[in-house]
């Protein structure tokens, strides 16, 4: 038995005789192999140790495990759980602690793998991968989790059925935000998913699909945790900041090239970072961006009231 990180040792014997004792080997393995620091681990066991416990308390096994399971342990025990230690909070934490034990399950053979989307269903996802990639130019990582949310919806919805986008309710789509924003209480994720189901409708919009107003029903949860951070600089903040670039410091007018690219053509970090002197035309007064966030190439032009010269002669 690998070392268990520090924790209560009720909790350790939730972990080592609950339900879950086959599991906790790779569970710790796993995050050995992450590099999760020691505290970190420590709560992760502790939400670990907290559902294999309601798990013995509902006469649950692992072989009846799944994602129902832990949406079912966050909803409801979790308001109320005043188990030894307690569970993590907040809910996003602790789910991101219950998925792996599914995934060991799985590798294990405990339970089944989740089954992958066949028929329409599939086609559909297909096609939509298609149009993210060659029309919207969106990363394979970002084409994934978009087709994971797609997927729930088009699952719940017509699993077993004809695969019809335009018979889909304003309750079904409001619902389907609802529920995790309930089960996990993260604004986040419910941000993602309204964005998501947004994009997708207005894909089908444009397959023909009278859709429109189900855009109208998807709102996005208000999130005010940068409501504190300034829009943007102040004119005598921006003279200050352009001002410091002085001989000083290391690399001045790498610093003060890198400021006016984000300031006067509105560059993206990883666009200045990736842009070389053979990109800038300074005959013609362009600047060509290559492999943007959108995979294309973009010509802009040079401010005419930005010197060309102050990019390389700033001292």
């Amino acid at each position: 038995m690998p070392k268990i990180p520090a924790i209560n040792p009720l909790l350790q014997a939730w972990l080592l005789e609950g339900p879950l004792s086959a599991q906790v080997p790779a569970y710790i393995d796993r995050l050995r192999r992450g590099r999760y620091a020691t505290h970190t681990s420590g709560r992760c066991l502790n939400g670990v140790a907290n559902f294999a416990h309601w798990m013995s308390m509902c006469h649950l096994t692992v072989h009846m495990l799944d994602g129902g399971c832990i949406e079912q342990f966050l909803r409801y025990h979790l308001p109320r759980c005043d188990c030894l230690g307690g569970a993590l909070r907040p809910p996003t934490e602790l789910h991101a602690a219950l998925l792996p034990v599914l995934e060991i399950l799985r590798a294990q053979g405990v339970i089944a793998c989740a089954p992958a989307p066949t028929g329409p269903i599939a086609d559909e996802l297909s096609r939509y991968d298609a149009h993210m990639s060659s029309a919207r130019g969106l990363a394979a990582g970002a084409r994934r989790g978009r087709l994971r949310i797609v997927e729930r919806l088009l699952l719940s919805k017509f699993a077993g059925r004809p695969l019809v986008v335009s018979s889909l309710l304003p309750e079904d789509v409001r619902q389907f935000i609802i529920d995790p924003l309930q089960a996990l209480g993260a604004t986040s994720n419910a941000i993602t998913i309204a964005s998501t189901l947004r994009a997708y409708l207005r894909y089908r919009v444009t397959c023909g699909d009278a859709v429109q107003p189900l855009l109208a029903v998807i709102a996005s949860p208000a999130h005010w945790s940068m409501a504190s951070l300034p829009r943007g600089l102040k004119p005598e903040e921006v003279d200050r900041l352009l001002n410091s670039f002085t001989d000083a410091l290391p690399s001045p007018r790498r610093g003060y090239a890198v400021v006016r690219l984000a300031l006067d053509l509105g560059l993206r970090g990883i666009e200045i970072s990736r842009l070389q002197l053979a990109d800038i035309d300074w005959r013609v007064g362009t600047v060509t961006l290559k492999r943007t966030k959108s995979h294309r190439q973009d010509l802009l032009p040079l401010p005419s009231y930005l010197p060309l010269c102050s990019l390389i002669s700033r001292g």
